[in-house]
């Protein structure tokens, strides 16, 4: 598709360029949330990365909140963009922009699976 290399396009590239699901709630980043909020079937479409997911009573709420995860983004991350997209994954219960994701990375993972 048509590149965007404004606003919109640096939100974008946070979801499709950095495969936060590979990060937010592994051994590297556990999350705390509880994970009766991800109790899904084999057929729904994040089954693999919630059956794998890594938790802990001390885990982290935001991937904003991981240890390092500045260098995830290959550059210093904008807190503009970061304030956006947890903005809008609370008033729109979803998370991603062009294409779904299985987890509010920047608004809390204990909201259970964005929805549509």
């Amino acid at each position: 598709g048509k590149q965007d290399d404004g606003f919109i396009g640096k939100i974008n590239e946070v979801y499709v360029e950095i495969t936060l699901s590979d990060y937010f709630c592994s051994s590297s980043c556990p999350c705390k949330t509880s994970l009766s909020d991800f109790s899904v079937q084999p057929t729904d479409e994040f089954y693999s990365i919630y059956k794998n997911m890594n938790v802990a009573d001390s885990g982290k709420s935001t991937f904003n909140n991981c240890p390092n995860y500045e260098s995830a983004f290959g550059e210093e991350p904008r807190d503009d963009i970061i304030a956006l997209i947890a903005y809008m994954e609370n008033k729109f219960d979803c998370s991603g922009l062009c294409k779904k994701e299985p987890f509010f990375y920047f608004s809390d993972v204990d909201n259970g699976i964005p929805g549509d």
